[in-house]
C-alpha cells in the first residue's frame, strides 16, 4: 500500500535525520545505503539485482528498471509493482532508488520529509544547488539546503554597497519552520504565480533599483514596483543600514524554478536554479 500525506506539519519538525537524495528529471532518487542503514534493513545484491528485507516485507529491485517485486510480510507470493522511475546502480557501485520505494517500507513522504507511524522522520537532503554563473552573484544556503541568490550593487561605500537576496517562498518553510504558516499564506495569496521573497539591505543609505529582470529560454520578464514587485516592509525609494526592504516578486507561472533562470538587477547579473 502506498502512503502519502498532503499536510505540511512534518516540514515544521526540526528533528529530522537525513537521507541523501538527487533529482533526475522529474524523478527523485534516494541513496539505498542510507535507507538500508536508517531502516535497519537486510540487503543483498547479485548481478544487477538488489533485495531488501525489512519489517514490511521483501523488496527486489533491478538496475535500470522501474519494475520491482514486492512481497508484503505474511504473503507467500511476490507481486510485480512499478515505481516512478528506474532504479540506478552507478559506476561506483552505489544504488539509488526512486523515492516512492519509501512508501512500501512504511514511510509517508511530504514536503521533502519522510515519516513513519512511530514518529521517526527523515529529511531528503539534496546536494548544493548548481553554482551561480556570473561574478555579480553568489549562492547562499538558507538552511536545509534551500538556496538563495544574493546580488550586489555598487555605490559610494564600494562594490557591495547594497545587497539583494532572492529565494523561493514556497521552500522557505523548510529552512525556517517557525515561519511556515506565513510562507504558506504568502504562496496562497500569490495564486498561480511563483513568489520569490526579496530582501534588500545597504551599508549606506540611498535609493535602490526596484526593478528586476528574469529570463529563461524564450521567456523575458521584468518585475517592477508596485506591480509584480510588491513590498511587505520598507520603502520603494530608500534603503539603509537600519531600513531594510522586504518584498515579494510574482514570477509568472511559465517560469520553471527547477531550471536555470538568469536574473538582472541593475548592472549585476547571475544565473540560479531555485529548486533542485
Amino acid at each position: 500500500m502506498v502512503l502519502y500525506s498532503t499536510g505540511s506539519v512534518m516540514a515544521q519538525n526540526a528533528g529530522h535525520r537525513e537521507l541523501p537524495a538527487v533529482r533526475e528529471g522529474a524523478v527523485t532518487l534516494v541513496e539505498a545505503a542510507s535507507v538500508i542503514r536508517e531502516l535497519s534493513l537486510v540487503a543483498s545484491e547479485d548481478s544487477g539485482t538488489l533485495t531488501l528485507r525489512g519489517e514490511e516485507g521483501i523488496f527486489t529491485l533491478f538496475d535500470g528498471s522501474p519494475d520491482v517485486l514486492w512481497q508484503p510480510r505474511g504473503e507467500g507470493v511476490a507481486r510485480q509493482e512499478s515505481l516512478s522511475g528506474a532504479v540506478r546502480q552507478r559506476g561506483d557501485g552505489q544504488w539509488w532508488l526512486p523515492v516512492d520505494v519509501l512508501a512500501f517500507l512504511g514511510l509517508w513522504v511530504s514536503d521533502g520529509v519522510a515519516e513513519d507511524a512511530n514518529g521517526r522522520s527523515f529529511r531528503l537532503h539534496f546536494p548544493p544547488a548548481p553554482a551561480v554563473a556570473g561574478r555579480d552573484g553568489e549562492l547562499v544556503d538558507l538552511g536545509s539546503g534551500i538556496p538563495g541568490l544574493r546580488m550586489y550593487a555598487a555605490g559610494s561605500a564600494g562594490p557591495a554597497t547594497q545587497s539583494l537576496l532572492l529565494a523561493d517562498a514556497g521552500l522557505l518553510g523548510l529552512a525556517m519552520p517557525s515561519h511556515q504558516e506565513r510562507f504558506d499564506e504568502l504562496v496562497a495569496r500569490s495564486g498561480r504565480d511563483r513568489p520569490l521573497l526579496l530582501f534588500v539591505t545597504a551599508v549606506e543609505a540611498g535609493s535602490w533599483r526596484a526593478s528586476i529582470t528574469f529570463s529563461q529560454g524564450t521567456l523575458d520578464f521584468a518585475a517592477r514596483h508596485p506591480f509584480r514587485l510588491r513590498l511587505l516592509d520598507g520603502e520603494a525609494a530608500f534603503v539603509g543600514p537600519e531600513s531594510p526592504v522586504v518584498g515579494v516578486v510574482l514570477l509568472p507561472e511559465e517560469f520553471d524554478l527547477r531550471r536555470p533562470i538568469r536574473v538582472q538587477w541593475g548592472d549585476a547579473s547571475a544565473t540560479v536554479t531555485f529548486r533542485r
